[in-house]
């Protein structure tokens, strides 16, 4: 996977690592943050994070720009909360009932089917993306537990089941609560560094125009998904790591 301009920065402040990657990729500063439907797209790397796609995506990393969607995915819009009971599911991800639940009910794997070296089961949507551009992806999670091995799944949004790897390890938090539309576990954000950390940001992606499939696998039990929401970024291209 070629990664234009990935160098990594660790331990840096945003206006640092945008003055960095502005001098060796080219572009202008964002201005501003937030995203439409009702959530916010930060301005900040994520932890562990490496400027790559979101800054530099003539590389490759966009995703979307299907004409169809596979069969048996149902089409869905931006800027709507996708409920789980609407992903086509391959077992043994399942829809579990839960009043507490958003929506009344969430995705999760059951206990004892988790794994960090494979994924598990698999849940898919197709999203019409507009207009190409950059997008956030918001969601509703949360971990059943708040021990060990309860917060993470694997997720991809080129149209394939995800790889069992850190580019694809999307960790939530482990604080048995659930996070709505926030940079906290309520927005995809891809560790990238190895580790299954606590999540802190947005990533935003460059979507092109046409069919956007997302798939979400299992890794770890009671990790709980009630619904995602694919919004605009705002500004139209504020910093983010989505390189996969």
């Amino acid at each position: 996977m070629t990664r234009a301009c990935g160098k990594a920065f660790f331990g840096l402040t945003a206006s640092v690592v945008l003055a960095v990657a502005l001098a060796g990729c080219g572009g202008s500063a964002p201005a501003g943050n937030g995203a439409a439907g009702g959530g916010t797209a930060p301005t900040t790397l994520p932890k562990g994070a490496t400027l790559g796609c979101a800054e530099a995506p003539s590389s490759g990393c966009v995703y979307g720009g299907l004409t169809t969607a596979p069969s048996g995915l149902k089409v869905e819009n931006i800027d709507t909360k996708i409920m789980a009971g609407l992903f086509a599911l391959e077992s043994p991800m399942a829809l579990v009932t839960d009043k507490g639940a958003p929506g009344g009910s969430y995705l999760s794997i059951p206990t004892g089917a988790g794994s960090t070296s494979s994924v598990v089961g698999d849940a898919a949507v197709a999203v019409n993306i507009p207009s190409d551009g950059y997008y956030v992806v918001f969601a509703g999670t949360q971990s059943g537990d708040t021990t060990t091995g309860t917060d993470s799944f694997f997720v991809s949004m080129d149209g394939s089941v995800p790889t069992a790897d850190a580019d694809h390890l999307w960790s939530i938090n482990p604080d048995n609560t659930w996070h709505l539309n926030d940079s906290a576990g309520g927005c995809i954000q891809i560790v990238h560094s190895g580790a299954n950390d606590a999540p802190a940001g947005c990533d935003t992606w460059h979507f092109k125009k046409g069919i956007l499939v997302i798939h979400v696998g299992g890794r770890e039990n009671n990790s709980h998904l009630a619904y995602l929401d694919v919004v605009p970024a705002n500004p139209a291209k504020p910093m983010g790591d989505s390189r996969q």
